[in-house]
């Protein structure tokens, strides 16, 4: 990215998943212009500067002052709020059998954080299927657009 840039080669970029934080990748790289036309897959709804993030925004700031809220910290978050469901229906007399058996019946679950549902079944363990694109737009991370995955 760094010579694309400095010989004047402005192909689109597609990034993957380790690159979901496009600020941090932006560092990374350090060269002015270099991301301009970079887009990267997120497993988020929401970017770490959404309106909607305020909540977790605050709870990060609180707990860690100075830190800014990362899309890896989202990943956290979708990700706590599904086995918190999973949970809360196998109940209080909690087994790893009850854990398996509701994680296997989540169905349509909406974190509120990723794109789309959680769906999972006893077959199928990879539960969420809807990416969003992301692309750095100045010092925001902007979402570009969302695409279910259909098998």
């Amino acid at each position: 990215m760094r010579d694309a840039q400095k010989m004047g080669f402005k192909p689109i970029l597609i990034g993957q998943t380790a690159l979901a934080d496009p600020l941090a990748f932006r560092d990374q790289v350090g060269v002015p212009g270099a991301l301009d036309r970079f887009f990267t897959v997120n497993q988020m709804r929401y970017t770490p500067d959404d309106s909607q993030m305020d909540k977790y925004r605050a709870l990060m700031q609180q707990a860690f002052p100075g830190d800014r809220l990362s899309v890896y910290n989202l990943f956290g978050i979708g990700s706590a709020q599904v086995v918190v469901e999973v949970l809360k229906r196998a109940g209080r007399d909690l087994t790893r059998e009850k854990v398996r058996d509701e994680l296997a019946k989540l169905s349509g679950f909406e974190t509120g954080v990723h794109p789309g549902p959680v769906t999972c079944t006893e077959t199928d363990h990879q539960c969420h299927k809807t990416p969003a694109w992301i692309q750095l737009v100045g010092d925001k991370i902007q979402l570009v657009a969302v695409t279910p995955v259909k098998r």
